[in-house]
């Protein structure tokens, strides 16, 4: 490192230690003059700033090198460190730790540098020290005073007259008891490559080395930062720097290149901010935090008290949002609740901060499927904005967002749809069209109108809502990617496979980079990614997807949550795929339509897709209820299921009732309740009841041309198996023009189930046409919400085999 860097600084975040453990690094014995050996205390480096007016004047690390640091060394070509031993006033000796335990400061050179000295004091103080200083088995250790306190600041232990190679670096970064990484307001620290080269090594240095100093940092402002964090962009003083460090990482094999160097920098992050809280049994009781909050009882007096637990709550909220980010769901349930007991007893039940929490906690559990406790709180949460900000104030009208989101999530598409409208129109009058939240309303609107089949005028939103984000949050945001990821899916359902494909490639490899590899927003992209590939015939490779998406979403959601049992439905119509043959390349032609006795492999895939479907669909109807779209879908790919095996009166009930809930559900004219009518056909015609199979094939069909248009491959696939059945009918049966005959049937409404997935026939009762709509899974980071579209298939099956049967043509009306 030369002293034209932005100095030694890291990425900061550590556990509790405190102390030198047995056998740790810091026990190690370097040589006298070794660099780990110049950390000075706080006192001395407090009464430094003083002495030559370092928070008065503003001076920039850098500045203050180059007026007080230089200067007096330039002569021996010395550390500022080395020029306090030389002293022969004992209390300046003193200053410098000469082998004591010491902490890592981690800065940049181009702020402030009283921003370091402020919360390197307030990370000490006593009340402060509580909170974090421990033993290895956790229990409290007593707080050490300013001249105990030694900390390892670059400026004064690196020679400023002579390049240092990055070893020095790291055997500083060793020897530390911990590395304080200090966040300044606008993360500078984390743009910087020598910071995130030391927060890098202090990882590789133990698991709870690292400790973030973000004492008033605004969350949203962490939260950029958390975002924005990418080694690639880092930047130094001297490019030669950036290039050296950015090579050893390159070759050092622990590091897992630069990509996971940037995520192992996030992991640590956020298990810095967990370890910077105490454990739940040491929460100030309820007593304590009324006596706080009143300002008249504490440890010490009623200020201090106060400030302690405030302080308390933002280390919980903090680390609670990293935790949500990151994908830690359960940890950050935990820190949420702590907080918001924390808050309601402090500020009370109405206090703006306490709202606040109620709603990210609420997001929260939506994410995680508790949908009837995330409602009451969302409610909670609006009423309380309502009453205290105004109708119109824009976190009030993020609570009528977040409750419309919970209602699509619901499945209430049409009580979704209003709210969303309220939440966009007040967004764009009270901060404008180009805001985050306004472009999160415009793609959240969006949405529900896909849901609700209307998805012309849901890609155009999709398209606003995504060129806004590129514009104004960047190409890599979270939110931007999950416009990219919804705009696929909106193709995706106008039959654009192709036009889809690359955004979500986009989507998932970006979500890799900036989120990681088990995000649950990741997860939905590697699943949508696959269902695309399904529908473009390339089942080989969507297997590995979906089967590592399930595996994931159960791993990281549970084997419960509405995610994992989407997975486990669009895992059982890929392999429904396979067994018909499809092993490679090809859609569903001809051949799977006619069917083939079924072989050992085919067996194996139906067997397990069955397995998978029966699971899905109980614990869709325990976690959704037994009417929600996603549910309807999985009873609609068990009925494919059965009918791809031959159990077409079981295939038949189980239609009946998803075209019939569909219809209630979501309408007669959603494609949605088209596809399950069309499942329905399906199964009738397998039965030998073509003339009831012929009218509701007529009647998808013209219901299909209206809702998706002729060209869509839903569409075409409808034409092709009416085309199939009236040819089964045999030659003494008057045939008509398809379309003339379609049109005069009637309307009826046929469509895929949002969430799930249904069958592809096989065997006997194979071929079909495949019909997607993806549903949405928000999680919030901080007031902006972003979406993942879960992908559905659902398979409109017919068959040749045709069976005796004389149903009339009212009952075939009755059943549509």
């Amino acid at each position: 490192m030369t002293p034209s860097t932005c100095g030694l600084a890291g990425n900061v975040l550590l556990g509790p230690c405190g102390t030198r453990r047995k056998g740790s690094a810091s026990a190690l014995v370097r040589p006298a003059g070794h660099v780990s050996q110049f950390a000075v205390s706080l006192s001395w480096l407090l009464r430094f700033a003083q002495q030559h007016r370092v928070r008065e004047r503003g001076l920039t690390a850098g500045e203050l090198v180059d007026r007080f640091v230089r200067p007096p060394t330039a002569a021996k070509q010395c550390r500022f460190a080395e020029l306090l031993l030389s002293e022969p006033d004992p209390r300046q000796r003193a200053a410098v730790s000469q082998g004591r335990p010491f902490f890592f400061v981690s800065h940049t050179w181009v702020r402030p540098f009283r921003e370091t000295l402020d919360m390197l004091e307030h990370h000490f103080q006593p009340e402060q020290q509580r909170l974090w200083r421990r033993r290895p088995d956790g229990q409290p250790l007593p707080a050490l005073a300013g001249d105990e306190v030694f900390v390892w600041v670059d400026i004064f232990a690196i020679n400023q007259h002579a390049a240092d190679d990055l070893a020095v670096l790291w055997e500083a970064v060793y020897d530390a008891e911990e590395t304080l990484m200090v966040l300044d307001r606008h993360g500078l620290v984390f743009s910087r490559i020598w910071c995130l080269y030391e927060a890098w090594q202090t990882s590789r240095a133990g698991p709870s080395k690292l400790r973030l100093l973000s004492y008033g940092a605004e969350i949203d402002s962490l939260e950029k930062i958390f975002i924005n964090l990418d080694v690639r962009n880092a930047k130094a003083s001297v490019e030669a720097d950036r290039v050296r460090i950015l090579e050893d990482i390159r070759r050092d094999p622990t590091a897992g290149g630069i990509k996971g160097m940037t995520h192992r920098l996030k992991e640590a992050l956020v298990r810095g901010a967990v370890a910077q809280v105490p454990p739940p049994e040491e929460d100030d009781d309820e007593a304590a935090l009324r006596a706080a909050a009143a300002g008249t009882v504490g440890r010490s007096d009623g200020a201090t008290a106060a400030a302690a637990a405030a302080d308390l709550v933002t280390r919980l909220y903090t680390a609670a949002v990293l935790c949500h980010m990151y994908g830690q769901l359960p940890e950050a349930e935990s820190l949420y609740r702590r907080a918001l007991r924390q808050l309601e007893v402090s500020v009370g039940p109405a206090h703006t901060d306490t709202l606040t929490c109620v709603s990210n906690l609420a997001i929260l559990l939506q994410v995680q499927g508790a949908y009837e406790e995330a409602k009451v709180l969302h409610r909670r949460a609006l009423a309380g904005r309502g009453r205290v900000l105004g109708t119109d104030h824009p976190n009030t009208l993020s609570c009528v967002n977040n409750l419309a989101n919970l209602l699509y999530d619901q499945g209430l598409y049409d009580e979704a749809e209003p709210l969303h409208r309220r939440a966009l129109y007040g967004r764009e009058r009270v901060l404008g069209a180009s805001h985050p939240d306004t472009l999160a309303s415009l793609n959240n609107l969006a949405n529900v109108l896909h849901s609700l089949g209307r998805y012309d005028e849901a890609q155009r939103l999709q398209r606003r809502a995504l060129y806004g984000r590129e514009v104004v949050l960047g190409p890599d945001h979270p939110d931007t990617l999950a416009s990219v990821n919804n705009l696929a899916n909106a193709l995706y359902d106008q039959g654009l496979y192709s036009d889809a494909m690359p955004l979500h490639r986009r989507a998932l490899e970006s979500r890799e980079r900036v989120l990681g590899d088990e995000h649950p927003e990741t997860l939905g992209s590697v699943d949508n990614l696959a269902n695309v590939l399904q529908s473009l015939g390339q089942y080989k490779t969507a297997e590995p997807l979906q089967r590592r998406a399930l595996a994931g979403r159960e791993r990281v959601l549970g084997p419960d949550h509405p995610d994992t049992l989407a997975s486990l439905g669009n895992l059982a119509v890929l392999l429904q795929s396979l067994a018909a043959g499809g092993g490679g390349g090809g859609g569903i032609g001809d051949a799977t339509f006619l069917g083939s006795a079924p072989t050992a492999t085919s067996g194996g895939y139906l067997a397990e897709a069955e397995a998978l479907h029966r699971r899905a669909l109980s614990g869709r109807e325990r976690v959704l209820g037994p009417d929600h779209p996603h549910t309807l879908a999985s009873v609609s790919g068990l009925a494919e299921l059965m009918q791809s095996t031959g159990r077409y009166d079981q295939a038949r009930t189980l239609h009946r009732r998803a075209m019939e809930g569909m219809a209630r559900v979501l309408g007669s004219e959603h494609p949605n309740t088209l596809a399950a009518a069309s499942g329905l056909a399906g199964a009738l015609f397998c039965l030998g009841r073509c003339e009831e199979a012929e009218l509701l094939y007529r009647r998808a069909l013209v219901g299909m041309e209206r809702v998706l248009g002729a060209t869509h491959p839903d569409t075409r696939a409808v034409e092709e198996a009416l085309e199939r059945v009236r040819r089964c009918k045999g030659p003494g049966q008057q045939r008509q023009r398809l379309r003339g005959a379609a049109t005069s049937a009637g309307q009826v409404t046929i469509g895929a189930v949002p969430g799930a997935a249904a069958g592809v026939s096989a065997g006997a009762g194979g071929g079909g046409l495949g019909l997607g709509l993806g549903f949405g899974v928000r999680s919030m980071l901080g007031k902006h919400t972003m979406r993942v579209q879960v992908r559905v298939r659902v398979r409109v099956a017919g068959s040749p085999v045709v069976r005796a049967g004389d149903e009339t043509i009212k009952q075939a009306k009755r059943l549509s």
